[in-house]
């Protein structure tokens, strides 16, 4: 009974609380903005990916578990705003990893998947309107055990197991600059 009275009381106090200002989308700065996006590996529907990746009207794609098929399909319907784009097939665990941008990439490296996880990463340089940047593009192991079932003891060993990758994929990284070719 309390537990009702107490989220009611809540609810009277929240309705006459100020709602959060409308955040602003449109920058006065240059600006990038990023789409990250597991396509699926089981070809899912491509029609309603390439619809939500065209509106979505991203400078930079990060896509998770492609294969040859998505690579296509992907290529035929966006490399007119994609021009530059990578893609790397991995046959383990689901597909592979791929960028797909409106600037050039530079130094484009195929990380491979540590021995705790299961995916690749790709490492990119990208000439942008406000500069050069780093993309890391990752796609962690999910939490399931080496044969893909869903377990207690997968899920709470998934945190370690991402730092882990994290940690090899991140060592790659260019903390202090970037290389000029």
């Amino acid at each position: 009974m309390r537990t009702c009275i107490a989220i009611a009381a809540l609810g009277v106090l929240a309705g006459g609380c100020r709602s959060l200002p409308e955040p602003d989308f449109s920058p006065a700065e240059p600006n990038l903005k990023v789409i990250t996006y597991n396509v699926n590996w089981g070809f899912a529907q491509p029609q309603n990916v390439v619809e939500f990746l065209s509106k979505g009207d991203a400078d930079v794609v990060c896509l998770q578990e492609t294969h040859n098929r998505w690579e296509a399909v992907l290529k035929t319907h966006l490399a007119m705003t994609y021009p530059y784009s990578v893609f790397e097939d991995w046959p383990r665990a689901g597909g592979g990893i791929a960028v797909m941008s409106r600037y050039p990439l530079r130094n484009v490296r195929l990380l491979l998947a540590p021995a705790a996880g299961w995916f690749p990463a790709i490492r990119a340089d990208i000439e942008t309107p406000i500069g050069q940047i780093q993309l890391l593009n990752v796609h962690l192991k999910p939490p399931v055990t080496e044969e893909g079932l869903v377990t207690a003891a997968a899920y709470y060993t998934a945190p370690s197991v991402h730092l882990d990758e994290l940690k090899v994929f991140l060592s790659t990284v260019d903390t202090v600059g970037f290389s000029q070719n």
